[in-house]
């Protein structure tokens, strides 16, 4: 029988003078990683840190290394992935890893082109403009996408509002918008009205369709157009009743002597502009010109929207000679 007298310098001393070695140690340390981080950034990259890896051993305590160091500066996005070894003093390993994920949480930035106004006399326009500007705090250039295609064709006149949407890597996205306003020429009245005399208009989405007329003191230093017409900024005329075709009506010049220019009673009215039933007899006269049998249907009578509420009577200046 050997009985165990005291151990010492890694041997054991038996009872009976034997010697024998102490056991070997096969048991690898124990070790235990952090979990995984989740980490959100809104710039380009990222310093995280974390707790260091806890390890035992029965031997005593093992050293401990990782493949990266706390405090580590990481791109934004990115994952990476930590590994740590404990050893023991005899050698003996032990593993274990974790995961950090940085995360892109700011949306990109996209700055859209300044707005345009454009006129044009076309129906139509192709409208075109510069790419928007887009950057991300990634340093990947973000995808963007439009509400209306460059070189779209669009109608005249008209609004346009074109929208961007920018998605970056992360699919975090941003939005910005302008707007393109399309006009056609300016159809306003170039030309004062009539001397002694009035213009009644009807303006149809920027277009203008007239009717000359004079207070029946006077009359018409020529014969006038049955109808004045402006589209895009261009004036022309319309005559049925053999007047001229200048686009410059005539004022009411001339003294009547009885004999009217023009053979219809609508081109002629009684009293003073401040008498609110003379503007409307105006009014009245200027549709019946603007229709059949003096005009095509399609100057008024077949648009809803000619009427009298919507006719505008313009007074030419006075004159005593």
């Amino acid at each position: 029988m050997k009985l165990v007298f005291f151990t010492a310098l890694g041997l054991v001393f038996l009872f009976n003078g034997g010697i024998q070695g102490l056991p070997r140690d096969n048991l690898p340390p124990a070790i235990r990683c952090p979990d995984d981080m989740v980490v959100n950034s809104r710039q380009s990259s990222a310093i995280v840190c974390w707790p260091f890896p806890k390890a035992t051993d029965e031997s005593g305590k093992p050293s401990v290394t990782c493949s990266h160091k706390a405090g580590l500066q990481l791109q934004t996005p990115s994952t990476t992935i930590i590994k740590c070894e404990a050893k023991d003093a005899a050698g003996n390993k032990a593993s274990c890893s974790f995961k950090i994920d940085v995360k892109d949480v700011a949306p990109p930035k996209i700055i859209c082109p300044a707005d345009q106004e454009i006129s044009t006399d076309s129906r139509t326009f192709r409208i075109n403009w510069n790419n928007p500007k887009v950057s991300d705090n990634s340093n990947m250039l973000p995808s963007f996408q439009s509400s209306l295609r460059r070189g779209s064709l669009v109608h005249v006149p008209g609004v346009y509002t074109i929208s961007y949407r920018a998605i970056d890597a992360s699919a975090n996205q941003a939005i910005c918008d302008f707007h393109i306003k399309i006009t056609a020429p300016d159809c306003k009245l170039k030309i004062p009205p009539p001397v002694n005399g009035a213009v009644a208009c009807w303006n149809n989405q920027g277009n203008n369709v007239c009717t000359v007329s004079c207070n029946s003191n006077f009359d018409f230093a020529f014969r006038p157009a049955t109808v004045y017409l402006c589209t895009r900024g261009k004036w022309s005329t319309f005559s049925t009743l053999g007047g001229s075709n200048s686009a410059k009506w005539p004022d009411c010049s001339v003294k009547s002597s009885g004999i009217k220019k023009m053979p219809l009673p609508q081109f002629y009215y009684t009293g003073d502009f401040k008498d609110p039933n003379v503007i409307a007899k105006i009014k009245q006269n200027s549709i019946a010109l603007l229709g059949p049998p003096y005009s095509p249907p399609f100057f008024c009578i077949m648009n809803p929207n000619c009427n009298v509420q919507h006719i505008q009577v313009h007074a030419g200046k006075k004159s005593t000679t």
